[in-house]
């Protein structure tokens, strides 16, 4: 008989458990930083793409190039497409124009 596994990582009771595997903790790194770099690289095609619309567009949208350019220099352990949006929505509320 086999013991539950939460989530599916590989531990044996919960989060504060050891891994039952020692390579399954170099797997598990390799797959963060894998998606790490796919979403690195999905924001910096997002953000390139922003780029190549004018100042017009931008605005419509509701964000400018400081904002674009400050994200794309910050380092994040979230989505900064997701802090787009957020002060996409915030804007919105307040505009200030």
């Amino acid at each position: 008989m086999t013991s539950p596994v939460c989530c599916d990582n590989g531990y044996g009771k919960c989060h504060n458990a050891e891994p039952l595997n020692p390579t399954l903790r170099i797997w598990e790194w390799a797959a963060r930083t894998l998606k790490k770099y796919r979403d690195n690289r999905a924001s910096q095609k997002t953000f390139s793409l922003l780029l190549e619309h004018d100042d017009y567009i931008l605005r419509d949208i509701g964000i400018n190039r400081n904002d674009i350019y400050r994200l794309r220099a910050q380092s994040f352990d979230y989505d900064p497409i997701v802090e787009l949006q957020r002060l996409r929505r915030e804007r919105l509320r307040n505009p200030t124009d």
